[in-house]
């Protein structure tokens, strides 16, 4: 989740075709509790709608990521682990919501050898800086 003024941006996954893709719903703060107050990004040109079904992916990525905004790259930063090659992924982009830039790399990670696989690319909460934007 990623709070922008009195706006939450609460981050999901689901697969598609077999792969694990980023979507993002608003919902305003103090409505957290209130299904029926959420909107889903619904395509790339930024239109949002209350229909959870019809959310539009924001990018590829794994079944468990983070977003945060990051001062130095002046943008927000999704963090991934492709889980079986151990790799650590990066995407940038001008919003929360997109678009994202194409996968980068940052290295593979360090595992136990018997690992089979390696998960969890969240942030620790102690680099997030907040953030609150005008819209």
């Amino acid at each position: 989740m990623l709070r922008l003024g009195d706006t939450l941006y609460v981050f999901g996954s689901r697969r598609i075709e077999g792969v694990a893709h980023a979507i993002v719903a608003r919902v305003a703060a103090h409505s957290i509790e209130d299904a029926a107050g959420y909107e889903y990004l619904a395509s790339d040109n930024g239109r949002w709608s209350g229909d959870a079904a019809g959310a539009h992916p924001l990018a590829a990525c794994a079944p468990e990521y983070s977003v945060s905004f990051n001062a130095h790259l002046q943008g927000y930063l999704m963090c991934y682990v492709d889980g079986f090659g151990r790799e650590l992924f990066l995407r940038i982009a001008p919003q929360p919501w997109g678009p994202y830039s194409e996968p980068v790399s940052a290295g593979r990670l360090p595992h136990r050898e018997n690992a089979e696989l390696v998960a969890l690319a969240f942030e620790h909460p102690r680099t997030h800086v907040e953030h609150h934007a005008t819209q």
